[in-house]
């Protein structure tokens, strides 16, 4: 029994033979057949190009890893010497066997993969399993583009820029390395993808090579622009357990299979790739699509108005809480903001999706989005023109910019984009920071809800400002810069006066109606929400109420001219009598 047999009923696995052995067998048996002695390894007349020719195409429409249907291989061999004989071939060639393998043996071979491609398309895979690694590496790559651009699961995706490199080889020089940049837009986000592949001649990469990968590309990763996701995958029929990096954000073991599938999808016939297409769909798309729907937390497009408020509003209760739900970052902002309604949950969620926050368990921490910090990296080398940011930052470019434009994080200086220092922004702010504080002083503003804004926007200023922590204190700066005039507006409509005010005859003439003042017991706290000042001037019980600890002890018909002067329209003295009744407002008789 020959060596192939019995290894395989000693191992008890299934019938099949590598290359290799299927070689042994071809010379064993023309051993036996020959008249004439013959040398260890000697084949002729045929060649192991050949021979391995015939091998790949088998299994390349076969669809699997190993020679499991020997009968067709032997089947050509016959037909090939016969027809050797008789075109006088000294040497029987590839072309020979992709001829009589098209003649004779592509209708017989059962497909494993219930799968059949064309005879050119497996030709052309198997010629590619001669080639070099970078070579092969450089079919598969634009397989994946051809890949992506099919599949039915990423359908909308469109690839606007795509560049292959070969980056060399490592180790021993058994393992080549190559890229693939890809500047693409899935749903509405534009996604910057870099993509490394390692490939061996053997088809088996070990531990130690992935290591000697890693540590290259950490060294090579400067001479690209940003990545949102940078990815690495491997060829190779045996499966590396532990890889331990941060650099990737995932690793993906691609087999000899599918490494087949995509390079047919690259270079093969075009009626062949809705086959090709089905390893693809299978094994590569789920992971892909997952890691551009849900893994990509960065900003990939432009946002909204209620995302950069509700931005603004997330890293200003940061500094005072460690964590916080969207509800309470939406009961902040309508207050802050003087909103009508409470902000949508779609624009914290788009927040979250720009990497300006993480959720955990419905709790909420700022963050700081990757894009940011490697744009601010980038300039603290110096000023850089906007054009060769855009192109350094890829497809996400504009929007990268302009976020860091909104919160001052950077000017832009003629053609040029400028890192702008904290201390140099404060600067530009001063003025507003100053008469902020300056009003704070006033105990009566402390107390009400435009003073309460004051609180929290300076002190998550001095907070963040004191421990070092400037991206987070450019953001609140920002808010304070839009929010200070708004505030110190609404502080000049209900602050108290500065002197008494004098009785005019005609007052001390008229009679001296009940004034009212606020209940003992009802004094709110500025913790707790108040009038949010809105647009709409609809009286309600709480403006009343801040009335009145503004100016003091009132009349009723003092309380009207006061709100009726400040566009307030509604029936003020029914709701000043409802607060009488329970007791939120108390009477004070006046001799």
């Amino acid at each position: 029994m020959h060596e192939p047999f019995r290894s395989r009923l000693v191992a008890s696995i299934s019938l099949a033979y590598n290359f290799e052995e299927v070689k042994r067998i071809v010379e064993s048996r023309l051993k036996v057949v020959s008249e004439t002695p013959r040398s260890d390894g000697d084949i002729s007349p045929f060649t192991g190009e050949a021979l391995k020719s015939l091998y790949d195409m088998i299994l390349s429409v076969r669809g699997t890893e190993a020679l499991d249907n020997f009968r067709v291989f032997e089947r050509i061999c016959h037909f090939a010497l016969i027809e050797g004989a008789k075109r006088g071939l000294q040497k029987i060639q590839p072309e020979l066997m992709r001829e009589l393998f098209e003649q004779y043996g592509l209708k017989e071979i059962p497909t494993a993969r219930q799968r059949r491609i064309t005879l050119r398309t497996a030709e052309e895979i198997a010629s590619f399993k001669l080639k070099s690694v970078m070579e092969r590496n450089e079919a598969i790559l634009r397989g994946i583009v051809e890949g992506i651009s099919r599949s039915t699961v990423l359908k909308g995706t469109v690839i606007n820029k795509f560049e292959t490199s070969y980056l060399g080889q490592v180790g021993e020089g058994n393992v080549g390395i190559s890229s693939l940049y890809l500047d693409l837009t899935y749903e509405d986000k534009n996604i910057s993808l870099l993509w490394i592949l390692a490939g061996s001649k053997t088809n088996i990469i070990q531990a130690k090579d992935i290591d000697l990968v890693i540590e290259t590309i950490r060294g090579l990763l400067g001479g690209y622009g940003y990545c949102h996701i940078i990815l690495l995958s491997y060829v190779s029929d045996i499966e590396v357990t532990k890889i331990n990096s941060d650099l990737f954000a995932r690793v993906l073991r691609i087999s000899s299979g599918l490494a087949d599938d995509l390079i047919g999808l690259s270079i093969g016939a075009n009626e062949d790739r809705t086959v090709l297409m089905q390893s693809f769909e299978t094994e590569v798309v789920p992971l892909l699509s997952h890691l551009l729907a849900r893994e990509t937390r960065d900003i990939t497009k432009q946002l909204s108005l209620p995302a950069l408020e509700a931005i603004q509003t997330i890293y200003i209760l940061g500094a005072k809480y460690e964590t916080f739900s969207k509800e309470t970052i939406r009961q902040i902002n309508k207050r802050l903001f003087m909103r009508k309604a409470k902000l949508q949950d779609k624009y914290i969620t788009e927040a979250i999706q720009a990497g300006f926050a993480e959720e955990e368990a419905g709790q909420i921490t700022p963050a700081i989005p990757k894009a940011h910090i490697f744009l601010l990296e980038n300039l603290e080398k110096g000023p850089i023109e906007y054009q060769k940011l855009i192109d350094k930052l890829g497809g996400a470019g504009e929007p990268i910019i302009d976020s860091a434009l909104q919160f001052h994080l950077v000017n832009r200086e003629g053609e040029k984009i400028v890192k702008q220092k904290l201390v140099e922004y404060e600067s530009k702010v001063s003025g507003i920071l100053n008469e902020l504080r300056k009003t704070y002083e006033n105990e009566m503003v402390k107390k009400s809800e435009p003073g309460q804004w004051i609180e929290w926007l300076l002190g998550a200023y001095e907070t963040y400002k004191k421990n070092g922590r400037n991206y987070h204190a450019h953001i609140v700066l920002s808010a304070i810069e839009k929010l200070g005039p708004q505030i110190l507006t609404e502080i000049n409509k209900i602050s108290l006066p500065l002197v008494d005010r004098a009785k005019t005859e005609s007052e001390i003439s008229k009679p001296v109606p009940l004034p009212v003042s606020p209940a003992e017991t009802t004094t709110l706290p500025a913790s707790v929400p108040s009038h949010e000042y809105e647009p709409s001037r609809e009286v309600t019980e709480e403006v009343i109420l801040q009335t009145v600890r503004t100016l003091g002890p009132v009349t009723i018909q003092e309380i009207e001219s006061y709100l009726t002067k400040r566009g307030y329209e509604a029936d003020i003295k029914s709701t000043v009598i409802g607060l009488l009744l329970r007791g939120k407002l108390k009477v004070t008789f006046v001799e």
